[in-house]
């Protein structure tokens, strides 16, 4: 409800509808706390990243502090000319650092959140097919909207980006990712057996008839989600976005290649098949480079880079210069940044990020970011390379999650789809359904064991012989037995 909400708040960019969301994302914070994690590997992940928000949220207090560290390092030098000096604090706005905590902890918060609420992989798998639908729903409202009345979003009317379709998003790069990951995810599950999803739902009472409901064959279901990640592939290709098309054809490379792999790595797989099929996915990739990315190439051609963005990136780059090892404080580049924009970036534009999380995250936070980043970038991989080798029927759910987790690490490098609070909870809950599904099976023997171990059966007392009332309930559950694996029964040696 609360990715929903966030979505659908054209991004929760405006503080009303990020409070909103932040708020339901607590209350399911809060009913997170007292879950029991299934195995060890859950537990460690849910403290390490506790662990980080609240290393991210000391670390920002700090910077607002004034205990002189701004005078002592020369921080207040460069952003003098833009800002007043401050009490000799880090941060050169503490109040801008403080109104910035909430949004930099929320990605962390909805995926600790996720996995654990979701953290059976049945229920992670229905997450998974939510969110998708999700993007297909967005899809099929925002195509005909987009065609028909180019000049409303939803509701209200459009402020930029007339000539692109932005779905319920401000900004038509944030609404490529968004459709982009929604597509990949639609193509994990209609990859998926639909059995990895229906084996946990419980038999009927003994005596009740057998009461199926409308089901799909397995061709028809997988047709339908990948008729959903056509809408959504449509819906990206009508966005422009030349850095959304670009990543997102990264992501399917990521998403085929893995595929390719887990299933030229068996054996019985003959050695002219294995050449052939990787062939053949160079083929499909570069045609699907040549179709999808056309309109891109025709935008590359006529307006060639941008250069105002790439100004923008060298001017970032002297504010890090200057403020190396403890940035400017969270939250503060729209004050830094005008000291040190050069006099042909944009002059008339407002620039509120770098259009680079890395590059912002780095000069706000300073060195301590780059230790969190090359963190973020080990556990998540540990992680998806975890469930990728070790799951087989819900395999296609952590390959899912490194294509999505490629695009967005990509995009994020030329723009700020994860600086979009709306997104950002969308990606954080996919990656939480992604991650509980990889980690969700016991990581060692003992647990194995204890998941997979019945209550015993009380034999009846003694004095309760011959009555049926007390006979001990026995599994219903028939074993089948092939003719060649049976064995004759052995008569009873007592007799009896």
């Amino acid at each position: 409800m609360a990715v929903v909400a966030g979505v659908l708040a054209y991004g929760a960019t405006r503080p009303l509808t990020f409070s909103l969301m932040a708020g339901l994302f607590l209350v399911s914070a809060l009913s997170a706390v007292w879950q029991p994690l299934p195995n060890r590997r859950l537990r460690n992940l849910a403290l390490l990243t506790v662990a980080l928000a609240a290393a991210l949220i000391g670390w920002s207090l700090l910077q607002t502090l004034p205990l002189g560290l701004g005078d002592a390092l020369g921080l207040e030098d460069a952003a003098a000319r833009i800002v007043p000096p401050g009490p000799g604090a880090i941060s050169v706005d503490p109040g801008r650092t403080l109104y910035a905590i909430p949004a930099a902890v929320l990605p962390l918060l909805v995926f600790v959140t996720t996995f654990i609420l979701f953290r059976r992989e049945e229920s992670a798998f229905f997450l998974v097919q939510f969110l998708a639908g999700l993007g297909v729903v967005l899809a099929v409202i925002g195509i005909p909207q987009f065609l028909f009345d180019p000049g409303h979003i939803l509701l209200i009317p459009k402020v930029a980006y007339p000539e692109s379709l932005t779905g319920s998003f401000i900004n038509r790069n944030t609404a490529a990712a968004f459709f982009g990951c929604a597509a990949l995810l639609c193509a994990a599950v209609a990859a998926t057996p639909r059995q990895a999803n229906e084996r946990w739902r419980p038999p009927p009472p003994p005596g009740e008839p057998v009461r199926m409901p409308l089901r799909l064959s397995a061709q028809a279901y997988a047709g339908i989600w990948l008729v959903g990640a056509g809408a959504c592939l449509t819906a990206l290709l009508l966005t422009q976005s030349r850095a959304g098309i670009a990543v997102f054809l990264s992501g399917v490379f990521v998403f085929s290649a893995i595929r390719l792999w887990t299933y030229l790595r068996r054996k019985e797989v003959p050695v002219a098949k294995r050449l052939a099929a990787m062939l053949g996915l160079s083929v499909l990739l570069a045609i699907a480079g040549i179709v999808v990315a056309g309109r891109a190439l025709l935008r590359f051609q006529l307006a060639g880079l941008d250069s105002a963005r790439w100004c923008a990136y060298r001017s970032t780059v002297r504010a890090i210069g200057d403020h190396v090892w403890f940035g400017t404080g969270l939250g503060t580049f729209p004050v830094v940044f005008p000291a040190y924009r050069a006099a042909d970036c944009a002059p008339a534009a407002r620039w509120e990020t770098a259009h680079s999380t890395y590059l912002e995250g780095y000069m706000a936070l300073g060195l301590p970011f780059l230790f969190a980043l090359v963190l973020v970038f080990v556990v998540v991989t540990h992680i998806l390379i975890t469930g990728i080798r070790s799951r087989r029927r819900m395999r296609n759910v952590p390959i899912a999650g490194a294509a999505v987790s490629t695009l967005v690490a990509l995009h994020s490098l030329i723009d700020f789809p994860l600086q979009v609070p709306g997104f950002a909870a969308y990606f954080s809950a996919a990656l939480g359904a992604c991650t509980a599904v990889a980690l969700g099976r016991a990581s060692s023997g003992a647990e194995r064991r204890q998941e997979t171990a019945r209550p015993p059966v009380r034999p009846p007392s003694a004095g309760a012989k011959g009555k049926r009332g007390n006979r001990p309930r026995f599994p219903t559950r028939e074993l089948a037995r092939s003719p060649a694996s049976a064995a004759p029964l052995r008569p009873d040696p007592e007799g009896q």
